[in-house]
């Protein structure tokens, strides 16, 4: 038995870059889409 036989197959090590990476796309997705909001906001109060 190895030493990592307890843990969970799918363990962050291998995943963790790709997790941050979809992480920073979604939060970088939700800011934009904040910004257009607001910015229709003021260009519909023109």
């Amino acid at each position: 038995m190895r030493k990592d036989a307890h843990l969970p197959k799918h363990y962050p090590g291998k995943n963790y870059r790709e997790v941050f990476l979809l992480k920073w796309i979604l939060g970088i997705l939700i800011v934009l889409m904040l910004l257009l909001f607001i910015y229709g906001l003021t260009i519909f109060r023109k």
